[in-house]
């Protein structure tokens, strides 16, 4: 007799618990090869905020000349990955880079290089309602953070400092 779960106070059936379950034990034991960066460029973390986990970023100004850098681990339909610079104060923020499902496959890379220094974040929507997408969970793998999101998307996030 299969048993139906929770995830984050939702019902979900038994083949969805399943699926999901084995695809995160698979991911917790995927080791992404290390970038290229040369001496003078330092990888950073990103966080995933605290108290929604709807959005991740450096959590502090970074440099003009920052890249982000996004690998897609597993890829969730209608799942759009969007890079957001914040205004003066962080009320609004102007739109910088939007990846669309389409556009992107398991195993991409999903890089962009900030013009201007700023305060950058990034965040997943679904593109069928425009809503974001929750972090279910997250961990780091290196200089790397490893999320998976309510859709069963799964990405490793970084930024790299010139």
């Amino acid at each position: 007799m299969a048993v139906a779960g929770t995830l984050k106070g939702k019902q979900v059936s038994p083949p969805v618990a399943a699926v999901r379950l084995a695809a995160l034990c698979c991911l917790l034991f995927v080791t992404a090869p290390p970038t290229a960066v040369s001496a003078a460029e330092e990888i950073h973390l990103l966080y995933v905020e605290p108290q929604r986990s709807r959005t991740f970023g450096p959590q502090r100004v970074t440099p003009a000349g920052t890249q982000f850098h996004i690998k897609v681990l597993a890829k969730a339909d209608h799942n759009t990955f969007r890079l957001h610079r914040c205004d003066d104060p962080c009320k609004t923020a102007e739109t910088v880079k939007v990846w669309q499902a389409p556009d992107y496959r398991a195993g991409d890379e999903l890089v962009w290089r900030g013009e201007r220094e700023g305060t950058y974040y990034l965040w997943n929507q679904d593109s069928r309602d425009d809503r974001s997408l929750e972090a279910t969970t997250h961990w780091f793998v290196g200089k790397r953070v490893r999320i998976a999101f309510e859709s069963g998307a799964v990405i490793e996030a970084w930024y790299v400092v010139p």
